[in-house]
C-alpha cells in the first residue's frame, strides 16, 4: 500500500526500531525507508557515548535506512560520521497556517516573561538567573513558568523574584499563552529542533537563548550557547524590552521565515528527497 516509510528512532525503543527497519528491508525490499531521530541531539549523543551497545544498535538502524533526516542543521556532519547512509538536513514541519491565528503585536501583550524548559536540563537554571536579573531592570514584568507533568520544577534560583507557575496546557492553549507574553527565555542547550521557537515565531513573541535549530534560523540574533556569558544574554533581553522597533523587526523576520516550515512545503520537500535518493 505504501512505497515510502518513515521510521522514527526513540532511545527507549531503540532495539525494536532497529529490528523493524531490518525486517522491512528484508520482507519489503522495494519500500524506501526514511530514518529520523526524536531525541534532542545533546541527550542522544550523551547516551550513545556512554553506552557502546546502544551506539551499535543506533548505527545498525541508521545503516538500514535509505536516507536519514536530521532537523538540526548543526548535527548533520556528526550523524554522517556514524553511518554509510546519506544524511540530509530538513526543516521541521510546522502547522504555520493554524498557529498564525494566535499572533499578537507587542502592544497587545501582557507584561510577562515566560521561562520555558524543565529544570532537569541544567542550563534551564541559567535562564532562571537571567530572568531574575531582567526583572530587576523591568520590575513591572512578572515571570511565569509552565508546569510539565511528571517533572518537578526547581524554583530555588527564582527566590526573591516575582513569579508564578502555570498549570499544564494542551498545545493549542499554550499557543495562546505564548502569544500573550512579551518574551520567552529558553536556555536549553541540547540542540533540539526548536519547537518552542517555532511556536514563538508564529505568535509574535521573541525567544531568547537556546541553541536549537529553530532558534538559529528564526531568531539568530538571540541565539546563545553554554559558554555565552549571562551578561550578554541579559543585554539582549533589555534591548528587546526597551526597543520596540528592534522587537518588531525580529518578530516580523521570524514570522516570515516560519512560512516555509508549513506542512504543504514540508510535504513537497519530502517528495523531492525521495526522488533524489531512491536510486542512489
Amino acid at each position: 500500500q505504501f512505497d515510502v516509510l518513515m521510521i522514527v528512532h526513540q532511545l527507549s525503543d531503540s532495539h525494536e526500531m532497529e529490528r523493524l527497519v531490518h525486517r522491512v528491508k528484508r520482507e519489503l525490499p522495494t519500500i524506501f525507508i526514511i530514518g529520523v531521530p526524536t531525541q534532542p541531539f545533546g541527550i542522544l549523543k550523551e547516551k550513545l557515548g556512554a553506552d557502546p551497545k546502544q551506539a551499535a544498535i543506533f548505527k545498525s538502524y541508521m545503516d538500514a535506512c535509505d536516507v536519514f533526516l536530521t532537523v538540526v542543521k548543526s548535527t548533520t556532519d556528526w550523524y554522517q560520521q556514524q553511518t554509510k547512509t546519506p544524511v540530509v538536513y530538513m526543516l521541521q514541519p510546522y502547522p504555520y497556517h493554524y498557529a498564525k491565528q494566535f499572533f499578537k503585536i507587542q502592544t497587545d501583550k501582557q507584561k510577562t516573561i515566560l521561562l520555558a524548559g524543565v529544570t532537569q536540563r541544567p542550563d534551564i537554571k541559567k535562564g532562571q538567573l537571567l530572568a531574575k536579573e531582567l526583572q530587576k531592570s523591568f520590575p513591572d514584568y512578572e515571570l511565569v513558568i509552565p508546569k510539565v507533568p511528571e517533572y518537578e520544577y526547581d524554583e530555588n534560583n527564582l527566590k526573591g523574584s516575582r513569579y508564578r507557575l502555570l498549570p499544564f496546557e494542551q498545545w493549542h492553549e499554550h499557543l495562546k499563552t505564548l502569544a500573550e507574553v512579551t518574551l520567552v527565555i529558553n536556555t536549553d542547550y541540547t540542540q533540539t529542533r526548536g519547537r518552542v521557537q517555532t511556536d514563538c515565531a508564529a505568535v509574535g513573541t521573541p525567544s531568547l537563548g537556546a541553541d536549537s535549530d529553530g532558534q538559529a534560523d528564526l531568531f539568530p540574533e538571540l541565539t546563545s550557547t553554554p559558554i555565552t556569558n549571562i551578561k550578554t544574554i541579559l543585554e539582549q533581553g533589555k534591548r528587546l524590552l526597551s526597543d520596540t522597533a528592534y522587537y518588531g523587526k525580529l518578530v516580523s523576520d521570524a514570522r516570515e521565515k516560519l512560512k516555509k516550515y508549513d506542512y504543504e512545503e514540508s510535504a513537497a520537500r519530502i517528495v523531492a528527497l525521495v526522488k533524489t535518493y531512491r536510486h542512489v
